[in-house]
């Protein structure tokens, strides 16, 4: 079934302050972040900051207001990587129910997940619905391997904890929000969920039959097989999908800006970015190599400061791409 493309967002580009006709480019610069390497499986932006980091193998974090220059900060405890979540970067406490959140990625608070809810070996990224400020993420239980998650309703003062029904030997790893009330998540065991509140979730086969990761934007979301070759999916229920062929191989990561979509290249100095995640463009020059790899699980193309920021995931550097 070919997907029916959400006109919403075609109008005002607010990512970039372009209209969604006009002339758009990526050039891509690199920035180094000093005091550690750039391991982080996410980067988040909120109230003016980017948030890079951590992993759970390193004790730091890296914060920017431009993308270009970053302070190295140490982890308030053994946090696995978060976002932001329309008020607070929130991030979870590894092995545990308790998250950390903060308002400017420096002071952080503690607080508890209701309904025992533990991160283990994943925690995906934070997925914000716009229009309501809630916001969900996928949580890997430690104890079992099923999909458990918890959400805010209060931009992350407080998170409640679920498990999907039925879903033992799942293994969430990723939460994707699409606008519209449409939800979905990706699992190890190639397995796919969707939901139209964020909260009860449908299952269905991956439609590559093989386990991978999902993204969302603009009313559509895009299914990317672990193998990443030059296949992808797209799909405007979660349910239904249609294959597509995208120009290069090992294209990972994919991102909504509010204007358009990114594409990133794992291993590879590739990007690109779309209108309607069919027809690609390539970008103005070539990113750094080891930035958007795999294991970064989500789109990692945030908009803020008029930039796109793309954390490496070995090294000392950073990429980012400004639009013109």
């Amino acid at each position: 079934m070919s997907p029916m493309l959400s006109t919403r967002g075609a109008g005002s580009a607010k990512g970039f302050g372009l209209t969604a006709s006009s002339g758009f480019n990526l050039t891509w610069s690199t920035a180094t972040v000093s005091g550690g390497p750039v391991l982080g499986y996410t980067i988040g932006y909120g109230n003016n900051v980017f948030l890079c980091g951590p992993r759970t193998n390193g004790v730091n974090y890296y914060t920017s207001s431009n993308g270009i220059n970053w302070t190295t900060r140490t982890r308030p405890a053994d946090i696995e990587p978060g976002g932001w979540a329309g008020a607070y970067f929130v991030y979870f406490l590894f092995g545990t129910s308790t998250f950390y959140k903060s308002t400017d990625g420096i002071s952080w608070t503690s607080g508890t997940v209701s309904g025992g809810v533990q991160n283990g070996r994943f925690s995906g990224p934070l997925t914000t619905d716009g229009t309501t400020g809630s916001s969900t993420v996928a949580l890997q239980s430690v104890n079992v391997n099923a999909l458990q998650y918890a959400k805010t309703t209060n931009g992350g003062d407080t998170w409640s904890g679920s498990s999907l029904s039925g879903a033992s030997d799942f293994n969430g790893v990723q939460i994707a929000y699409a606008g519209s009330n449409l939800w979905a998540y990706s699992g190890e065991l190639n397995q796919l969920g969707y939901s139209s509140d964020g909260t009860n979730f449908s299952r269905v086969s991956t439609p590559s039959g093989n386990s991978g990761y999902v993204f969302g934007g603009n009313g559509l979301f895009i299914f990317r097989s672990g193998t990443a070759g030059t296949t992808y999916y797209t799909s405007t229920n979660g349910s239904s999908w249609t294959s597509r062929s995208f120009p290069v191989s090992g294209t990972y990561n994919f991102g909504w800006t509010g204007t358009r979509w990114i594409a990133t290249q794992a291993g590879g100095t590739s990007s690109y970015h779309s209108l309607d995640a069919i027809t690609w463009t390539s970008a103005t020059n070539s990113k750094e190599s080891n930035a958007g790899f795999t294991y970064q699980m989500a789109a990692n193309s945030f908009v803020g400061s008029n930039r796109i920021v793309l954390p490496g995931w070995d090294g000392y550097n950073v990429s980012y791409a400004s639009a013109t």
